[in-house]
């Protein structure tokens, strides 16, 4: 018998068949903090909470209704300052502080959609019962906005206003005083989306899309189609859907420039706007924002994604051929992550670590060398974690069960086969911060 070990991969326990170490039928997250230092990852009846540089388990939060399969039933976010964390599932809409462990509160089970306050004093929330705003520290209610009843709504980029929409229509609120500014419209508005500055208000109905200025409630814009829209950081938009997308002024409908693109799934403007990229399945192109020419593309392979730097200097890509930085400018691929399909990436705040996702698990990587950095988390099925080193990818610690999806793929008498994980010892538990 010869045996040849080719490497450490995820099995499924039940067929022996190798499994990516990223399932989506399977594991949910990670979800980083707001600086990437530490990560959530979603386990059957709990949350771990993950320190990201040396994969320490930090805490362990048990949460009723919390599972790794159901996308639809059980979200979680992180508040925007990092010490808060809101689950979303069958037990409803709790808060949990991140260092304690401890439940802040509990909101009804039938809210829809959930957003922090930019500050993270309070949530909002909408569904049946209406939209409210909770005040995080006295767990009461802050401000009512509107009747009961199937609603949508969006705070305003500096949390002052709240834009609910439905089938009556779409109204403006103050959160602070929980009054109605002023009706926008009332024709049935499915969806409302505010520009970066917040003077502007765009509802998306059957008729078409509209553009509504927040100051007076006058509608200054109006289309006929119904397109995808992203906001740059004035009043300018960009509008896409399978046929082309186009730029123009949300307010006025001038300066219409029309982009000579194909199926776009997606577009993003660069951060000083002078620049917007669109993603197709299997390519992604950067296109002068004012004149439209197109200035380069590049070719990703399926699934394509894309994101500026926060500088605007670099793009990121993504995709079935791996994640890679490009010079903005000059189109030259600077840095390849890896050549492994990613499904998600993006950057730090400060623009030095770039988060990738996929096949390899969730890694981190410095932003000018390319190299990898602090720990890979891989969430596997049933709600179990593993976590390597980024560079040498020696596993540093397992949750109990863990062993059940890991395993070396090896080849026996000329034929591939698996290994038991515990091949070279015993798997390392996770290791609890302080011990």
């Amino acid at each position: 018998m010869v045996i040849y070990p080719v490497g450490f991969r995820i099995f499924n326990s039940r067929t022996l068949a190798a499994e990516q170490r990223i399932d989506g039928e399977y594991v949910r997250g990670p979800y980083w903090d707001p600086d990437l230092s530490r990560s959530l990852i979603v386990g059957d009846g709990c949350l771990y909470l993950i320190d990201g540089t040396t994969g320490d388990v930090l805490a362990t939060i048990n949460v009723d209704g919390a599972s790794p399969y159901d996308y639809f039933r059980f979200r979680c976010s992180w508040s925007p300052n990092g010490a808060l964390i809101l689950t979303e599932g069958s037990a409803g809409v709790q808060v949990w502080d991140a260092n304690s462990e401890r439940l802040t509160f509990t909101l009804p089970k039938d809210e829809l959609f959930v957003q922090w306050l930019p500050d993270s004093t309070g949530i909002l929330t909408s569904g049946a019962l209406g939209t409210t705003l909770w005040d995080i520290a006295s767990r009461t209610v802050r401000a009512q906005f509107g009747e009961a009843g199937r609603q949508v709504a969006r705070l305003s980029p500096d949390g002052s206003f709240v834009v609910t929409c439905g089938e009556e229509g779409a109204s403006l609120w103050d959160t602070t005083s929980g009054r109605i500014e002023r009706n926008l419209t009332t024709d049935a508005v499915m969806l409302a989306n505010w520009s970066p500055n917040g003077a502007y208000v765009l509802t998306l109905n059957t008729h078409g899309t509209e553009v509504w200025e927040v100051d007076t409630g006058r509608r200054v814009f109006s289309a006929d189609s119904i397109d995808y829209v992203c906001w740059s950081g004035d009043s300018r938009v960009i509008s896409f859907d399978d046929m082309g997308a186009r730029i123009c002024d949300a307010t006025t409908g001038s300066n219409d420039i029309t982009l000579n693109a194909n199926d776009i799934r997606g577009a993003g403007w660069s951060p000083d706007g002078s620049h917007v990229c669109t993603v197709s399945d299997e390519t992604v192109s950067i296109w002068d924002a004012i004149t439209g020419q197109d200035l380069f593309a590049v070719w990703t392979g399926g699934g394509s994604f894309a994101e500026w730097s926060p500088e605007g200097n670099r793009l990121l890509t993504g995709g079935a051929l791996g994640a890679q930085v490009w010079d903005a400018t000059t189109g030259e691929n600077t840095l390849t992550l890896t050549t492994e399909p990613v499904r998600g990436s993006t950057w730090s705040s400060d623009g030095t670590r770039i988060l990738t996702t996929g096949p390899h698990g969730t890694r981190q990587w410095d932003a000018e060398t390319g190299q990898p950095v602090g720990v890979i988390i891989e969430p596997l099925p049933e709600g179990e974690v593993v976590v390597r080193d980024a560079v040498t990818e020696e596993v540093l610690g397992a949750s109990p069960e863990a062993w059940r999806w890991l395993g070396y793929a090896a080849t026996v008498d000329g034929q591939m086969t698996r290994l038991p994980a515990e091949l070279y010892g015993p798997l390392p538990p996770l290791k609890q911060a302080g011990s």
